[in-house]
């Protein structure tokens, strides 16, 4: 069955590719990524059980150890300007810290 074509200008917008290869490949990685986590994960808990979450808490809290001792060591060489302890010190929350030092972590590789 065939429908009639319409004699009216077409006034649909057109979509142009705003992705670039780097955008398409970023988010294919992510995929991976994110797939590859949930697979290993439920691998691993098929296998070790319960006990995964627990080893699971335990390397996050080292990896959380690490992060803190880093920014430590980025406040005591006093290369570190602003951020949000170095204008309301002392007075951060919890996640301000993390964010803080997390990207103190982050930076540290281009400052060396």
């Amino acid at each position: 069955m065939s429908f009639p074509q319409s004699s009216a200008p077409d006034t649909t917008p057109k979509l142009g590719a705003a992705l670039r290869q780097r955008h398409v490949t970023m988010i294919a990685l992510g995929g991976i990524i994110g797939a590859g986590l949930f697979v290993g994960s439920s691998a691993t808990l098929a296998t070790v059980g319960p006990a995964a979450c627990v080893s699971y808490l335990v390397a996050g809290i080292v990896v959380l150890m690490v992060i803190r001792m880093l920014g430590a060591i980025d406040g005591e060489r006093g290369e570190s300007r602003g951020g949000v302890g170095g204008l309301y010190a002392g007075s951060e929350t919890p996640a301000q810290r993390w964010h803080r030092d997390g990207l103190s972590v982050a930076n540290r590789p281009a400052s060396i």
